[in-house]
């Protein structure tokens, strides 16, 4: 064979390794990128799944809180005393709450501060919230009231 036969042969046949691993580099770097925004966007949906939960959890823990104020006995006529431990949300088995009570000013509003409790995987997760409470009226008070129609 001739050096013309060889170099048309060459032409001819296809692509050079060197062109084939470049083609290939380009192709791997491109599907890196789609796995990298696949696991931030599973990532980003858990997250917003958690924190509607919460929220949706804090609604219930606001008014459990309200009904636990109301009923639990205030020290020297002062505030409700909080408990100590974490309570867990009825219905909620991987969620818990603790709470405490603030006053701002000598007269209401008062503050209730919340934390929110929750295992994900295996690790606890903890969300802080703050809610102004207007007036803290006693439970037999409200219940008198529906009575009464006033």
């Amino acid at each position: 064979m001739s050096d013309s036969m060889v170099r048309r042969r060459r032409r001819e046949g296809g692509l050079t390794l060197l062109e084939v691993l470049a083609a290939l580099g380009v192709f791997l770097v491109g599907i890196l990128g789609i796995l990298s925004l696949l696991t931030a966007g599973t990532r980003m949906h858990q997250q917003s799944q958690n924190m509607v939960a919460v929220a949706d959890v804090v609604d219930e823990v606001e008014m459990l809180v309200e009904r636990e104020m109301s009923l639990r006995p205030s020290l020297q006529g002062g505030l409700p005393q909080a408990p100590s431990e974490p309570t867990p949300v009825p219905g909620r088995e991987f969620y818990s709450y603790m709470w405490s009570l603030r006053d701002v000013d000598p007269d209401p509003p008062y503050m209730l501060d919340l934390e929110i409790h929750w295992l994900q995987g295996s690790k606890l997760q903890t969300y802080e919230w703050t809610a102004v409470v207007p007036t803290l009226v006693p439970m037999a008070r409200l219940v008198r009231r529906m009575k009464d129609g006033s």
